[in-house]
């Protein structure tokens, strides 16, 4: 039986009372495709609705993603701009992965327009506020040197691979040298002090009409501020899934909306680099992917969904022109 079919099985039998009900006879389930380290499936049964999330290969690496996330989601749900999540189950007793399960949020994913970016801004704004006492995430200590070392760690491991492209290397070896040279007198300016989702592309914004929540929170951390505006404004991570890239009059409709909400003042100014370092990122991690799918190192559901996105997000010619800025 494949993970598909286990599913309301493995409800019934172990979360049933967790989520209110006594079986899940009757229920409907949708398996939900986008994903890229996770399978998600939309459960409904009775007036209720869930998310259950199946971590498949874990993003950070850590046996314990699932319960990552988990416990993110159970520090910020009080603030209003999550899912609030209902059960964890890590054992893998009865499924050979972690799962988690959470309210399934209704809306649609981010579609760019002057009023949806201004509602980002706002939930953006109250993610950026949150104190940071007691958040059980990771730190990035210096924001942006540890950004940049990562990306360089990711460069090197990616020209070892068996066949790379020779233009993404050279491009994203150009960008990388460039930024070098100003890196110590611009990484005081970037400090851990606000929890970042880290991946706020339109797939992970649930937009309702008058409120956005953010999704997928395998990776969220403590971080300046500007690491989840920069990596908004990066057309290489919205290829995941939005149709364009955003418009001069959407990007300044959310900085004007975020300042107001937050006084930070420099934001747009701290999120430039961090947008070219994602735009470097997204290229290095979609290249690294293709390698995975070539090479058979990935689950090959999870390649086959995909594999045109990884192809859009590493184009080199999208590279070289963050390259000519």
């Amino acid at each position: 039986m494949n993970v598909d079919e286990r599913i309301l099985p493995y409800l019934t039998k172990n979360a049933a009372s967790a989520l209110g009900t006594a079986n899940f006879d009757g229920a409907t389930i949708e398996k939900l495709t986008g994903g890229d380290y996770n399978f998600n499936y939309r459960v409904g049964h009775d007036d209720k609705e869930f998310l259950v999330r199946v971590n498949i290969e874990p993003q950070s690496g850590l046996d314990t993603q699932i319960e990552y996330e988990y416990g993110t989601l159970e520090f910020l749900v009080p603030h209003g701009v999550t899912p609030k999540p209902l059960f964890l189950d890590n054992s893998r007793r009865h499924l050979p992965y972690g799962l988690l399960i959470e309210e399934f949020v209704t809306g649609k994913h981010l579609e760019f327009s002057v009023a949806a970016l201004k509602r980002v801004a706002i939930a953006m704004a109250i993610l950026h506020s949150v104190s940071i006492d007691g958040a059980p995430l990771r730190v990035r200590e210096n924001p942006l040197a540890n950004q940049y070392d990562a990306i360089a760690v990711d460069l090197a491991s990616y020209e070892q691979r068996a066949t790379p492209n020779p233009t993404v290397i050279r491009t994203a070896q150009g960008i990388l040298d460039m930024i070098r040279k100003d890196l110590p007198r611009l990484a005081s300016t970037y400090t851990p002090r606000s929890i970042v989702h880290t991946d706020p592309n339109p797939a992970n914004v649930i937009d309702d009409g008058e409120k956005v929540i953010l999704i997928d929170w395998e990776q969220g951390r403590i971080d300046d501020p500007s690491y989840d505006v920069g990596a908004l404004f990066t057309p290489q991570l919205n290829k995941w899934a939005a149709p364009r890239d955003l418009t001069d009059e959407e990007k300044r409709a959310f900085l004007d909306t975020y300042v107001e909400n937050t006084g930070d003042e420099t934001i747009e100014e701290r999120s430039k680099l961090r947008t070219t370092l994602h735009a470097v990122n997204c290229a290095l991690w979609a290249a690294q992917r293709i390698a995975d799918v070539d090479e058979g190192k990935i689950d090959k559901n999870l390649g086959k969904q995909n594999y045109e996105r990884y192809q859009a997000m590493a184009d080199p010619a999208e590279l070289e022109r963050v390259a000519a800025m």
